[in-house]
């Protein structure tokens, strides 16, 4: 954990750096990704393998913690170790590095009630899924099909993470214990990647849409597994 205390202080310290959107424009950029897709089952992230990617993430970087505030080249160099064809900026990226450094502070509800503008049922419902897995009948809950398309697209993906860190996670070999998903003992790696990736692909998704969202949760399940795994 040492390390992980040692990047957060560099983070703080070079945050004025870094370029940040205004509520506004978070709001704004939700509404647009409105009309990317007609279908909000267009995009639900099938077909990646978000455990996958963590643990090769894992395995590329061994214990070189990224150094904070992220650079474009070690964005890039991420997406492509993943083969994540899409694009995020480094300003977005360490903006969502920023929210997982904060929840851990304060927990992903209050990061998600200050910098998003998410209903409160999309908001409650990515705090469960980040804690408790992946909802079985999420597309036949009465309150998610009131969702506007943005919102339901991000359930969506947050589900498929979820989804995919729970198949993995009999596969995991953390060398620490003592952590849960839905009250059940999990792998402090993959209940650290778990919340992680689900508030990046929350805080991504907020600033500019879905390839964001995507890029989010990458970021943010490579940064959740190594703060559960103690490096």
């Amino acid at each position: 954990m040492k390390v992980f205390y040692t990047m957060t202080a560099i983070f703080f310290l070079s945050i004025f750096a870094v370029s940040c959107s205004k509520e506004d424009d978070r709001v704004e950029n939700q509404q647009n990704s409105d009309l990317s897709f007609e279908n909000p089952n267009e995009f639900k992230g099938e077909g990646f393998n978000y455990y996958e990617a963590t643990r090769k993430l894992d395995q590329q970087i061994g214990k070189n913690y990224p150094k904070l505030p992220l650079d474009q080249s070690t964005v890039n160099n991420y997406a492509d170790l993943v083969g994540h064809d899409g694009e995020i900026e480094e300003g977005a990226a360490n903006e969502i590095a920023d929210a997982l450094l904060y929840s851990k502070e304060v927990g992903m509800a209050r990061v998600l009630d200050e910098r998003t503008s998410f209903s409160k049922f999309t908001k409650s419902t990515l705090v469960k899924m980040s804690q408790a897995g992946p909802f079985e009948n999420l597309e036949e809950i009465e309150e998610f099909n009131a969702l506007p398309k943005a919102e339901k697209k991000l359930l969506l993906h947050a589900n498929e993470i979820a989804a995919s860190y729970m198949a993995g996670m009999g596969l995991s070999a953390d060398s620490r214990q003592g952590c849960y998903i839905n009250g059940e003992p999990a792998p402090c790696n993959v209940a650290g990647a778990l919340g992680g990736a689900i508030l990046g692909a929350s805080i991504g998704t907020s600033l500019c849409g879905p390839v964001c969202g995507v890029g989010g949760a990458i970021i943010g399940g490579i940064i959740g597994w190594f703060a559960g795994d103690g490096k």
